[in-house]
């Protein structure tokens, strides 16, 4: 009797998580007409790469509507543009928006939604609302291979003036055009058991004036 009740509980809990999975799939949400749909959200993102995606409002009723709308993701992302739009629909009209997403430093590998919310007012009838939602998973940093460097002899230099100054934003897009990439792999550790498939990266070193940068760009299992 146990045993049933067990599977029972268990049952209903699948088909729970199940229900929970499906409202997101697809990410899509419609009501008197109108549409708003999540679109291009992949099932996994590279953390360093962000995510590219669109929104796409459609009016399939015979009414202009108004409609102000609202992207945003958790507070691990920032997406861009952050302004909120309002815009009207003609009858049968469609219009897309294009957004991107980037991880912060702060983000994890983990589920993440992507949340578009519209407030549709119809001529002469009431405000309604859709909130489509949209799930993808993080993986981790994709390391940018590069040439091991040999160690400095004191001769040469791998610390390079910041031509373009350094931004503390944890995006390193300005630094592989001015930075010498070191090979910090399990080829070049000196103590500790560490192997080519549990560790890969890259170090790089900049200065100005004032200051001298460190970057690095990291995958450890």
């Amino acid at each position: 009797m146990n045993r049933m009740r067990f599977f029972l509980f268990m049952l209903a809990f699948w088909f729970v998580c199940l229900e929970t999975a499906w409202g997101f799939l697809p990410p899509l949400d419609k009501k008197n007409g109108m549409k708003l749909s999540i679109d291009g959200v992949p099932k996994a993102v590279m953390l360093n790469e962000g995510i590219l995606f669109k929104v796409v409002a459609e009016n399939e009723s015979d009414k202009t509507v108004k409609v102000a709308m609202q992207v945003w993701m958790n507070d691990d992302w920032k997406v861009s543009p952050e302004v909120p739009v309002t815009f009207e629909l003609a009858a049968k009209g469609r219009q897309e928006f294009e957004y991107k997403g980037k991880a912060l430093g702060r983000a994890l590998e983990a589920w993440y939604p992507v949340h578009a919310k519209a407030n549709v007012t119809p001529q002469d009838e009431e405000a309604f609302e859709l909130h489509p939602i949209a799930l993808f998973t993080t993986k981790k940093t994709r390391v940018q291979e590069v040439a091991p460097v040999a160690a400095d002899d004191g001769e040469g230099q791998i610390a390079w003036l910041a031509e373009k100054g350094v931004t503390l934003d944890g995006d390193l897009e300005e630094w592989w055009g001015q930075a010498t990439p070191v090979s910090c792999d399990a080829e070049h550790v000196s103590a500790g058991k560490i192997t080519g498939d549990s560790f890969d990266g890259v170090v790089m070193f900049l200065h100005d004036s004032e200051n001298i940068y460190v970057a690095g760009q990291i995958a450890d299992d």
